[in-house]
């Protein structure tokens, strides 16, 4: 019986041996013929060398030749001065009562800007008098008034409705254009009125 044991215990050993081996474990075995398996960490694996890096290769001008400038084109316009002047616009109404009026005062040129409108104080229309800001915005102005006032105290024959103060760019001469949309009597009959301007510097 004794060799029996003996001789499981030893095909016991060679299998834990052999098992141990293909595991790649270690293996302790004591004086009692008691077999304990222990495990063993491989080291961790040394990091992989980084690939070497390769120069980028630079564009070579073949001799003889320029390099390549591109010119910076400045925007003179953005340093010219700037001139102040004033437009007096007239309606001549004849021997017709003014109670309303609308024109339309615009550059050719594009080197105006509207900066300012005021009406004639003495006439009886506001001060200053209506307009289309968005109109002014593209170097154009439209520009109205009325007044209540009945007819005996309404203006007649050539009258002063606007002064339009304007800045101009450069050394430029402004190219003016005016239109008279509107006028009328105070009764709402409509005028067959001239239109006209005077153009100067600004006092």
């Amino acid at each position: 019986m004794s060799h029996r044991r003996s001789l499981i215990l030893t095909v016991g050993l060679l299998v834990a041996l052999a098992l141990a081996s293909w595991l790649g474990l270690g293996v302790e075995i004591d004086t009692r013929t008691t077999v304990r398996v222990t495990t063993t960490k491989a080291p961790p694996a040394p990091p992989a060398p980084p690939a070497p890096i390769e120069p980028i290769a630079q564009p070579r001008t073949p001799l003889g030749t320029p390099p390549l400038i591109v010119p910076v084109v400045q925007d003179d316009r953005q340093a010219e001065p700037l001139r102040f002047a004033v437009v007096d616009v007239f309606i001549d109404t004849g021997n017709a009562p003014l109670a309303a009026y609308q024109f339309e005062l615009r550059d050719k040129a594009g080197v105006v800007k509207v900066v300012g409108l005021e009406s004639d104080k003495t006439l009886p229309f506001q001060n200053p008098p209506l307009y289309d800001a968005r109109a002014m915005q593209s170097r154009r102005v439209v520009v109205g008034g009325y007044s209540a006032d009945d007819n005996a105290r309404l203006p007649t024959g050539k009258v002063h409705v606007a002064t339009v103060h304007v800045t101009i760019e450069g050394d430029a001469e402004p190219q003016y254009g005016l239109k008279l949309i509107a006028a009328a009597r105070g009764d709402g009959e409509k005028i067959d009125a001239k239109l006209s301007y005077t153009h100067g510097s600004a006092p």
